[in-house]
């Protein structure tokens, strides 16, 4: 309620709910303290004399009192799945204005999307808590029903047969059969929380975990900073947790099963392949949750990562999203780099253990600080960097390899840096960031090693956002829009030329058809006065003056000589299709009339549509590295 949150909101925030969510004595306790300060407020109300609101608080307490007091756990979830809302709500508010590049990434259908993930998250959790209940129901059920029938058994023979002990297994054979459709039912909930986590980490949970590698990338190319790590990490924590917890309930039905097993028993034909699918799901899991933090960086260029210089030390931060006290300081991670054209091996304490305590936040990470990149000699006759590349365009990635042992699974995990360029001399650094800048900027493959084989376009406007971004990080504001149209015509030379060159045609085919306009208008009126006038009324035919047919003929002359002025013979290009063969992008047309069509269709007079059909250009990357030595040289 909302008074209750308004009066305790100090209390509330201060209290860890979320912990209390898995621990009955922790909710039981905060259950408590949260009656006592609600009791505080009404005596402090009371002497206010507030009738409302000492209604409202005494409908609340007795709320709290009469539903939760027999299940204080759930109570701990429905206050931590609030706050959570709650940052959500805020962190969303306070999420800077992005530009069309971040709009792309961050729209309505994803923010709609991470909410669903945190809602389903939390329903899946609140689900493998309820099975909980009810295996633990079972298993007390069943040890009645043990005890009971042991009881039976220890009876004489003569006992047996009398009234009593029949009715007593008339009450177990009753007894037995509840057991069996409680264990139908636990196994049947427990197949449903799989169902649901499965389908969660196929679809939902994998799109935010790409979608947040992407906002990765445009922030490492200058874009706004990216975030939604903490959000994802509290995703996987809280899966994982349902997924042991889930394995926990199989490990206990499969003692249940050691106890007493009968004729029909569920257990032994559902389990094994729950457990199965409960391991896999874990596999998955974990390995999705070893990511890179942050991306290799020179601490001496913070805002040029993934250039690294040899024997220059460089930083790289990883985490794992799966944040569990037991594997604090238990994971060892190795880093290596992978091979190109050229050899590098890593200088430095390239292997470290994850814990929480070096993170602000307290996540599960680990930083290396000290790693050195050194270039392996090649065989001689050599150079070592021969390949289709030159060296500012050779790509590498740096991996990392890890264990992890919890619970009798032992899962190996890998992850890969985005590639980036090694370079030897600090001369090569602009070069190299503008290939960073190209990749980052052309795709969101993580590992395409290869990709200046054949490097896409990009479109013009993309390119502009990010050379305003690098003006951003030096100067604190992007460019202006009279400055990204002097970039763009720079760029686009060639596409301007060939603009303004239609443009002129353009120009000459309107003058043309305003004259056929009107020649076809007088045209139309000579023919009708024509026709009219011998069919009006008290008008006699061959009674026309001489005057009236020779001013027929004068309208009829000047219109002629008019459109004779630019007839289609005459039209520079009429007959000339070289006249056409322009850059690239520029079409090939058969005949005249299909480029005053094209003409109309795609050009205007005015600067505002030149800009937008110049934004909407690509951009090969042979133009963008022939113009970025001349960006490179703006003075910052």
């Amino acid at each position: 309620p909302m008074e209750i949150r308004h009066l305790l909101a100090q209390w509330i925030e201060s209290q860890d709910w979320e912990a209390a969510s898995n621990n009955e004595a922790m909710a039981t306790i905060l259950l408590q303290n949260l009656l006592i300060q609600v009791d505080e407020q009404l005596d402090r109300v009371s002497q206010e004399k507030n009738l409302l609101l000492i209604h409202n608080l005494k409908r609340t307490r007795k709320l709290l009192q009469g539903k939760y007091h027999g299940n204080p756990m759930h109570i701990a979830v429905i206050i931590s799945n609030c706050l959570r809302e709650e940052r959500r709500i805020l962190a969303a508010a306070s999420m800077p204005v992005q530009g069309p590049l971040e709009k792309s990434l961050q729209n309505s259908v994803v923010s709609e999307r991470q909410r669903n993930v945190e809602h389903k998250v939390s329903a899946i959790k609140n689900s493998a808590q309820m099975t909980d209940q009810d295996v633990k129901y079972l298993e007390d059920l069943q040890e009645e029903f043990d005890f009971r029938y042991k009881t039976i058994q220890s009876l004489e023979q003569s006992d047996k047969n009398s009234a009593l002990i029949k009715q007593e297994m008339l009450a177990l054979q009753a007894m037995l059969n509840t057991l069996d459709y409680k264990r139908k039912e636990v196994l049947s909930k427990i197949g449903r929380v799989i169902h649901e986590i499965d389908m969660l980490m196929s679809n939902m949970l994998t799109e935010e975990l790409l979608d947040w590698k992407r906002r990765q990338q445009i922030a490492c190319i200058g874009g706004p900073l990216h975030g939604g790590l903490d959000q994802l990490q509290n995703c996987f924590t809280l899966l994982a947790e349902s997924l042991f917890q889930v394995r926990r309930q199989l490990e206990k039905l499969d003692e249940l099963l050691t106890r007493l097993t009968y004729d029909g028993d569920p257990i032994p034909v559902q389990r094994p392949q729950l457990l199965e699918k409960v391991n896999f799901l874990l596999y998955n899991l974990f390995r999705n949750s070893f990511v890179v933090e942050r991306q290799p960086c020179m601490p001496t260029h913070p805002q040029r990562p993934m250039v690294l210089k040899t024997l220059i030390q460089f930083t790289v931060k990883l985490r794992l999203l799966i944040k569990l006290p037991e594997l604090n300081y238990q994971i060892r991670v190795k880093c290596n780099v992978l091979h190109s054209n050229r050899r590098f091996v890593l200088c430095g304490t390239h292997v470290k253990a994850m814990n929480m305590d070096e993170s602000a936040n307290g996540s599960l990470s680990v930083e290396f600080r000290h790693l050195q990149p050194k270039e392996m000699k090649s065989s001689a006759g050599s150079k070592g960097n021969e390949g289709p590349h030159m060296v500012t365009e050779e790509l590498h990635s740096i991996s990392f390899e890890t264990q992890v042992c919890l619970y009798g699974l032992t899962i190996n995990l890998e992850t890969s840096s985005l590639p980036v360029v090694m370079i030897s001399n600090v001369s090569q650094l602009p070069n190299a960031w503008a290939s960073i800048i190209w990749y980052n900027l052309s795709t969101n493959d993580p590992q395409n090693l290869s990709f200046f084989n054949n490097p896409p376009a990009a479109t013009l406007s993309q390119l502009l956002e990010v050379l305003s971004w690098q003006f951003s990080s030096y100067v604190g504001r992007g460019l202006n829009s009279e400055q990204l149209n002097m970039l763009a015509e720079k760029l686009m030379g060639k596409f301007v030329e060939t603009y303004r060159f239609y443009l002129n045609r353009l120009q000459t085919w309107k003058l043309k058809d305003r004259a056929m306009a009107k020649r076809n208008k007088t045209w139309s009126k000579t023919k009708t006065e024509h026709s009219v006038a011998p069919t009006r009324p008290q008008t006699t035919l061959g009674k026309d003056s001489p005057g009236y047919h020779q001013q027929l003929l004068q309208k009829d002359t000047q219109t002629s000589s008019a459109s004779c002025m630019l007839s289609p013979c005459t039209h520079p290009l009429a007959s000339s299709s070289q006249c056409l063969s322009k850059p690239g992008w520029a079409m090939q047309f058969s005949s005249c009339m299909d480029v005053k069509q094209y003409l109309f269709q795609n050009f205007r007079e005015t600067d505002s549509h030149f800009s937008l059909l110049l934004i909407g250009q690509q951009v090969s990357y042979s133009d963008y590295q022939l113009s970025w030595a001349k960006f490179c040289k703006v003075r910052l």
